[in-house]
Order: C-alpha cells, then structure tokens, then sequence
C-alpha cells in the first residue's frame, strides 16, 4: 500500500505471535484475501454473535477496531498494534473458543461421520497396500499381468488376479474384499481391476522416473549412453541410458526408450534433445557419450557425437569397449581363409551334435567319462557376441580327445544314416590334423588373453590322435630374392605353410586392429591420465593440471594446481595407506563420506568428470533384454508409456 512516497508491504511475520520465552505461536485465524487485499479473522467472521450490530456501529460512530477484521482490514501502518489488540480482545476469544469447539472432532453431529469417513480411508488403504505389493511383485520380474479373462475363480485370470487369490488365501481382510466386490464390473469401486492396475503402473513409473531426474540434475554433470534395437513389434527402440556420480557413487540409469523412424546422425540427435527437454536435463551439463562403432553415431562429421559435441563441446565421446574388442577378433578372424574355415568348423561340429538327441548323448557320454575336471560342452556362435567364440574354442580345447570319441562312434557305427555317418567322418578328418589343433590352442589364447611361448606343444598334447605332420598339399610357391639380385622359387613345408599363411597374419592383424582400437582411448587418457599414474609429478604434473583446467575452464577455479598439491599430501597420509594409487570410485567415495568437497572442491569436481565418462555401453545392451522379456511376442502391443513405465519398473 502506498503512503505517500513509500509503499508498505504485508510480512509474513504477522502471521506468528512472539511469545517472551522466545516461542512462536501461528496464528492460523488471520488469513489473507488475494481479491480485497485485506486481512480476516476467520473466527470472527464466522461466529461473532453481534456481527450486524456492531457493523453498524462501527459505520456510525468508526468506534469498533474489533469489526475492522469481520469487514476486512489493510492498515498496514499499524498492523502489528491493530493485530495484538483484537487478538486479546473478549470478541475475538468467544469466537476463537467457538471455533475449536467446533474443529473438535469428538464434540459436535458430525462426529459418526468423521470416524466413518477415517475407517473408509484406513479399509482402502490397506486393500491398496496390496494391491502395490502385487504390481511391484510382477513389474520386477518382467511378467505379464493379464489372461485371457478377468474373472475371479478363473484358471486364466492372469497373473495379476492370480496373485490376489493366492494371498486371499492366507489374508482374510483381502478375501472378504474380494467375496464383496469379485466380478462386478464397470460402475463398482473395488481398486481391482486392470484399469486401476494400469493407472498405478504409470504412478510408479512416473515416480521412479522423477527421482532418477532428480539424482541426476543434484549431481549436475552426466553422461550420454545411446543405442537402438528392434522389438518384437518391428518398431526401433532406442534405449537413453544416464550415468552420473550421485552421493560418491557411479551410477547408469535407464530414462527410457524412444521409438524411432530414421537412423541418420541429425535425426537421432533431435530425438535425443527432444527427450532430455521433456526430462528437464542440460544438454550442456553432459560430460561424455559412449555408443557403439557404427557410423550413424560415431560418425565424427554427422554421427549423433558430433552434433552432441556442437551443442556441448566438453561432451567427449568414447567408443564402446565391448565393442571395439568384438570388432578386433571380427577382423582378425577375417584375415585369412584358414581362421574363417576353423570357425566354421566350430559351428558345424555344435550344429552336428545337437541336430539330435541320440547324438548329443553320445557326446555328453564321452564327455563325462573323459580326463577333464571341467566339463564345457559345445556351444553355438552368434556374430554379435565374441564371448561365444571363446566359449566355444574353450570347448574344443578342454575336450578334444572326447569329441574325436564321439565322431569316431558315430563314423564307425553302421546303425547310423549315412548322411550322419558321412558328416561326422568329414569332421573327424578335420579335427585330426595338426592346423586344426593349433588353431585351437591359439584362438583359445588370444581370446583368453593369455600369452603363451609355445603353442605348437600344447597343440599335441590335446590327443594322442591328432596327427603330428602339417599338411602339405597344395604347397605354396613363393619367389625367393636373394642378395645379387637373382630369384629362385622357393617350395613352402606344411610347417611353413601354416606360419606364414595363417599364424603370422592372425597376430599381424590382432596387434593392428588392437593398436587402432586403442588410439581412440588416448585423448581421454591424455586428460586424465594423471589420476591413475601416481608417477607423473614435477612439471609433467604441473602442465597436466594445466591442460584439464583449459578444458574445464567453467568448472574448475584457478587454484587447482596448489589444491591437487594439498590433496595428494592429504590421502597420502589419510587413506588406508594407499594414497591417490586407489582406485577413483574409492576416492570419490572417501571425499564425499568426509565431506571433503567443502575442503577439496575442485578435486571432486575432477573426479566425478572423470567416472562421469562412459567407455562402453552394456547398460544399453542389457536393457535389451529386459525389452525383450517385457515386450514379448504375446505382449506386442504394449503402449510406450506403459512399457517405458514397466522397464523402469523391472529394472530399477
């Protein structure tokens, strides 16, 4: 209100009474209306008996403060005097008495109504309570929650209704309910049915949702990790996975699944941005990306990491691990004709083994009563996953001598087809030859990433059956130069053969496809190397420090070199004796159980940039399977909502 050249405002101090003792007291009776710009007594206003004689009164004469709160007061000059006095005032405490005689829920008629309506509350509370418990029950085991009824007393109620009876059996509050309100249909109120069953899914997911958002926008900085698949439907889901560092922990959480048109590198990036606006997320808090090697995301031009690093150019993006290791032993089986041939081989003796039942038990009998305290049985390659390749050459490689037993006992019996007769004589030929041996034991140890000195040994101790001779059909013809110039041809052994044309190219490509792997690791490493290599000091150190803070020049102060200095000291002497040599999920969780951050402020900053970054993407990976369980063939017309609210559900 203005008075003259000041304008006073109405605090909210005058909403409490200060007592002497240092107590405050909310004066709950003084209520302000928004369209009169007035203060009110609300007990006066509704319970002062002489109300219209003492309005007029008031008009007359302008002797009642007390009814100025009845017709509205805006004073604010003498406010607090104005307040005190009608506050101590005879009227205002009749009314105030008043009042809470009639608040009083045991005083008054509508007191039956009352407790009806709080055992109302308490009975749908508890029908509610589980209710929950059976959706979270089936919702964190992916299952599916209708039949093909809705009826109670039904075998194909579902899941959902299949539950409830279940425990109604052993509850009888629940049983009573359901006896009550089984079977009724539309109109009846019972909290039962799949509608009420599909509104709570989304509560749910929307909560989990929101506290997730929540972690995310507290820890500030996060990273990106992206990936699509098809589902079972035929529509493309991409899968938006967050990691961040929350409270000293890392975590990646799934936000949801997009389902997705085009797979160009602009088109994914519009979802992308589309999706972290609706969750309220900072594309320009993102620290680092991570999605697999194919060019509509890595794509260093129009991929989704380089119109990610345009809006935020301190989003680094890193190739998936996984991936690239997969892509390594794909090349490298790829360099020569004999490793494409011994992998088909591997797929072709599970496929003629488990083509029949009789075949794979005569397998699994000289498995079990070979030498091996280890029994690994054959197992199927699939091009996405190289973990198979590894299982299966492990296979071979721990029971060779029974599955040449078992080849011979299908080869030599005479009750057998002959077309199996044929295919396991065929493949006894292949595995009783001294390449195929050694393949075996090189493969094994490439993918075990295991060095070994001498694989040609090794290679013969698998069985006394294999043959000890290289084959030397078909020798190679090579051309020899020799130092004056002149050439002569050369004949290449068995031995030599197989050296040259197939060992020396499968490491020559391993060690290529490794070494052009690994360079995409270096930038990162270049940045943040020095929080794992305790080793770098002095002016290594110093210029380190330099580096990450011209990079990170909006999150880091100045000071870091002098606070790095200070923190090395400070763990050295404080942290289980091992210093800045632990690991970094260690560290972050020691500054944030110590509170250090108020101390080392910029040390965690670094730190949480750091486990911030992805370097693969599994998580997306994984949340695959939990799609494909959910989204299955007798659930293919799932809505996004519902499914985004069910995958959170399960998964979290």
């Amino acid at each position: 209100k203005q008075f003259g050249e000041e304008r006073r405002r109405l605090k909210n101090d005058i909403f409490f009474r200060s007592m002497k003792n240092g107590e405050r007291n909310e004066r709950f009776w003084l209520v302000f209306s928004p369209s009169t710009q007035k203060l009110f007594c609300v007990a006066c206003k509704l319970f002062n008996s002489d109300q219209h004689l003492q309005f007029v009164a008031c008009k007359l004469f302008n002797s009642d403060q007390h009814l100025q709160f009845v017709t509205g007061f805006n004073d604010w000059k003498n406010i607090h005097a104005r307040v005190q006095n009608h506050e101590n005032s005879i009227e205002h405490r009749k009314s105030m008495v008043t009042l809470l005689a009639r608040l009083n829920p045991n005083i008054g008629i509508n007191k039956q109504i009352i407790n009806q309506v709080e055992n109302e509350t308490k009975y749908w509370r508890e029908i509610l309570r589980r209710v929950v418990a059976v959706i979270k029950f089936l919702c964190e085991r992916g299952l599916s929650f209708r039949g093909d009824e809705e009826q109670f007393g039904s075998a194909k109620n579902g899941n959902f209704l299949g539950l409830l009876e279940l425990l109604a059996q052993f509850d009888p509050f629940l049983k009573a309910h359901i006896e009550k309100n089984k079977n009724k249909g539309k109109g009846n109120v019972s909290y039962l049915s799949k509608i009420i069953c599909d509104e709570f899914i989304q509560l749910m997911g929307q909560r989990v949702k929101k506290v997730i958002t929540e972690e995310i926008k507290s820890a500030k900085y996060f990273s990106l990790i992206v990936d699509s698949t098809p589902d079972v439907s035929h529509v493309d889901q991409l899968s938006i996975v967050i990691r961040y560092c929350y409270e000293g922990k890392v975590y990646e959480r799934l936000l949801g699944f997009l389902p997705i048109t085009s797979h160009t590198g602009i088109s994914l990036y519009e979802s992308v941005s589309e999706f972290l606006n609706k969750a309220d997320l900072d594309l320009k808090n993102c620290r680092g990306q991570s999605y697999d090697n194919a060019s509509n995301m890595s794509g260093k031009f129009e991929g989704l990491q380089a119109h990610i690093k345009r809006a935020c150019d301190k989003a680094f993006y890193v190739p998936c691990a996984g991936h690239s290791l997969n892509l390594v032993g794909v090349h490298t089986v790829e360099s020569c004709l004999e490793a494409i041939n011994f992998f088909g081989f591997l797929q072709k003796l599970y496929v003629f083994f488990s083509s029949s039942p009789r075949k794979w038990n005569i397998f699994k009998e000289f498995l079990n009563a070979g030498d091996s305290m280890q029994k690994v049985v054959l197992k199927s390659l699939i091009s996405t996953r190289w973990s198979c390749h590894a299982e299966s050459c492990k296979s071979l490689l721990k029971n060779y001598d029974s599955i040449i037993g078992a080849l011979n006992e299908i080869a030599n019996n005479d009750t057998e087809p002959a077309n199996s007769v044929r295919e396991a004589q065929s493949l006894l030929d292949k595995i009783m030859k001294k390449e195929t041996s050694l393949m075996t034991v090189i493969w094994s140890k490439i993918l075990e990433r295991i060095n070994a000195t001498n694989f040609e040994e090794e290679a013969g101790s698998l069985s006394d059956k294999i043959g000890q001779d290289f084959s030397d059909v078909r020798r190679r013809k090579i051309i020899k130069k020799n130092s004056d110039k002149s050439v002569e041809p050369e004949l290449l052994s068995g031995h030599k053969k197989f050296e040259v044309n197939t060992f020396f190219v499968v490491i020559d490509r391993l060690v290529t496809e490794m070494t052009k792997r690994i360079s995409a690791y270096k930038f990162l490493n270049s940045i943040f190397g020095f929080i794992t290599n305790s080793k770098i000091e002095g002016e290594e150190l110093r210029q380190k420090l330099m580096k990450i803070f011209q990079i990170y020049e909006d999150d880091l102060d100045d000071d870091l070199l002098m606070e790095w200095m200070q923190f090395s000291s400070f763990v050295e002497n404080n942290f289980l004796n091992c210093g800045l040599s632990a690991s970094p999920h260690k560290i972050l969780h020691f500054l944030f159980e110590n509170n250090l951050g108020q101390v080392f402020p910029n040390i965690l900053i670094i730190y949480r940039l750091y486990l911030t970054i992805p370097v693969t993407n599994c998580s997306s990976e994984r949340s695959f399977s939990k799609l494909s369980l959910i989204k299955n063939r007798l659930r293919s017309s799932l809505g996004e909502e519902k499914l985004n609210a069910l995958l959170l559900l399960s998964i979290e």
